[in-house]
């Protein structure tokens, strides 16, 4: 068996590479669920140039741009560039490590005091 000490820093890294890993994915799946809404940038007196919702002729479309995460990949690779799939990845990791550890690590513990229980 672990100490306290070696589960929490092995889960604690393993809380810190998921959510790292798979930004790209959730980047994607949020550009999904979210292209229908109206961007603040559209509404704004001077709609910027790249700003998702509006066209060349600044007519607003309430369609969705892209049907698939193949389509949706290309766009935010187009309008973004490569950082564009690792927006937001410093909230998610601040937010998925402590609670990746915590949860974890109080799983394991009491996993260890249940066996000894047992015997």
């Amino acid at each position: 068996t672990l100490s306290l000490k070696v589960t929490f820093g092995a889960i604690s890294i393993a809380g810190f590479a998921a959510p790292a890993a798979t930004t790209p994915l959730d980047r994607i799946k949020t550009y999904l669920q979210t292209q229908q809404l109206t961007p603040a940038c559209s509404v704004s007196a001077t709609p910027k140039k790249n700003c998702p919702l509006t066209s060349s002729s600044s007519k607003m479309t309430h369609k969705p741009l892209v049907a698939g995460w193949k389509d949706a990949a290309v766009r935010i690779y187009e309008t973004e560039g490569r950082a564009g799939f690792f927006r937001g990845m410093t909230p998610r990791i601040l937010s998925h490590t402590p609670a990746v550890a915590i949860s974890w690590t109080t799983y394991e513990t009491a996993k260890q005091y249940l066996k000894t229980m047992d015997n």
